[in-house]
């Protein structure tokens, strides 16, 4: 097997985990979160914007994302 295609079998098991990999990537994510429910708590708007940042470091959300958009393009694309 090419490392290509090892890539690509290893890509499910990489999205079937809700929290990033790495330590670094694991603290800021959660760090985001952190803020985020301190900002609900504290009843500070702005800081809602710290769910969607979070959101971007965990590869099942993306990959969740990414899916849904590529069936809601070939959906729109249907003749």
């Amino acid at each position: 097997m090419t490392t290509e295609e090892n890539k690509f079998t290893n890509a499910g098991a990489a999205m079937s985990s809700w929290l990033p990999r790495g330590k670094i990537r694991k603290a800021i994510f959660l760090t985001l979160i952190i803020l985020g429910v301190i900002g609900i708590v504290n009843g500070e708007k702005e800081m809602l914007i710290y769910f969607p940042i979070a959101a971007c470091f965990s590869p099942r959300i993306v990959g969740e994302a990414l899916y849904f958009f590529g069936r809601l393009r070939r959906w729109l694309s249907e003749d």
